[in-house]
């Protein structure tokens, strides 16, 4: 209604405004179950409105189960993981398709996004949840049939599972902080995306579908 886009403008309202604008900031929102554990609010889920939790997928908005995955927060952010996805994509489609590279993919970004999404809200973003997605499916392949040839080396599995094994942590710790009231911050890391995708492409990877085509 008052096209607000900055603080500046936000202090511009009249008393009358800034009241109802308070009004708005204080409506309870799905911020996720994380949000309920370390507020220790168990009644939350009862004060959001109905109709909230999916609200806009509910609408016809069904592009919101996947457009997360092509948002990033920043240039280093997407080039990190499009370095990866140049790095693992490649293996995959080569041994079962474009058709089922892309099925894959929408899968793991569905499923990663949807439980991230009831985990903390739906303020994340980012293709890392695919990419792990991609690292489980490589690494259940490597040992259930090694002969299709994935050359993903142990190190590089290594690092990306130490990496999100340190932000999971990382995000444990500042949940604990904030659930004893010590200090209140919050991890903008989709862990729960990168975890849920490693899992979710492990599966994948055991299913007869997604096995190397006969050239």
């Amino acid at each position: 209604e008052h096209a607000l886009k900055t603080a500046e403008d936000v202090k511009s309202l009249s008393p009358e405004n800034m009241q109802q604008f308070e009004a708005l900031e204080k409506a309870p929102t799905w911020k996720g179950v994380s949000d309920i554990v370390a507020t220790r609010d168990w009644d939350l889920y009862t004060q959001i409105p109905d109709g909230t939790l999916f609200g806009k997928i509910r609408q016809g908005e069904v592009w919101r189960l996947i457009s997360p995955v092509l948002l990033h927060g920043t240039i280093f952010h997407i080039l990190f993981n499009m370095l990866w996805l140049f790095i693992l994509g490649r293996q995959i489609e080569e041994r079962v398709g474009k058709f089922r590279y892309l099925l894959l993919s929408l899968i793991i970004g569905v499923g990663s996004s949807v439980m991230q999404y009831l985990m903390s809200g739906p303020f994340f973003l980012g293709y890392s949840g695919i990419i792990t997605g991609m690292v489980g499916f490589i690494w259940m392949r490597q040992k259930i049939a090694p002969w299709e040839g994935y050359p993903l080396q142990k190190p590089v599995i290594i690092f990306i599972t130490v990496f999100v094994l340190a932000m999971l942590a990382l995000e444990i710790i500042l949940m604990t902080l904030q659930f004893f009231h010590v200090v209140e911050i919050n991890a903008t890391i989709a862990n729960t995306a990168h975890i849920i995708g490693a899992l979710m492409g492990m599966a994948l990877a055991r299913l007869p579908f997604f096995e190397r085509r006969h050239a």
